[in-house]
C-alpha cells in the first residue's frame, strides 16, 4: 500500500474510579460481537456490569459454556465482552458507547 504521512491515533475515553467501581464505555464492536471496552487490563476486576447484566471475568473464553457471556484481558490492554459462540453485543443489546461498570478487586 502507499505509505501514509498523517494518521489518527485512536484516544479512548477516560473511565472513571468512585468507590470500589470503575464507569466505563464500550469503545468498538468486533465482526464477532465482541465488545471491546475502555477499562484497561492492567485494572484488577472480578465482574463486569453491561446492560443489567454481571458478567464473571475469567482467564479465557473456553471457561464458560456455549452462549454464555465472559470477560476476558483483550490482547490490546483491555477488557473485552464475549459470549461464547455467539455475538456478545447481540445479546447484550450493546453498541459503541454503551455504558459499562467494573468491580474493582481490593487488595
Amino acid at each position: 500500500g502507499r505509505m501514509l504521512k498523517k494518521y489518527v491515533h485512536f484516544q479512548p475515553p477516560k473511565v472513571s474510579k468512585k468507590g470500589g467501581q470503575i464507569h466505563g464505555e464500550i469503545v468498538y464492536i468486533d465482526h464477532f460481537g465482541n465488545c471491546v471496552t475502555n477499562i484497561p487490563n492492567t485494572e484488577r476486576i472480578s465482574r463486569i456490569i453491561v446492560s443489567g447484566e454481571s458478567i464473571e471475568v475469567e482467564k479465557s473464553y473456553s471457561q464458560v459454556k456455549p452462549n454464555a457471556l465472559v470477560c476476558v484481558k483483550g490482547s490490546i490492554g483491555y477488557y473485552e465482552i464475549a459470549s461464547c459462540m455467539d455475538n456478545a453485543s447481540a445479546v447484550l443489546k450493546a453498541k459503541v458507547v454503551t455504558g459499562v461498570e467494573a468491580c474493582i478487586v481490593l487488595p
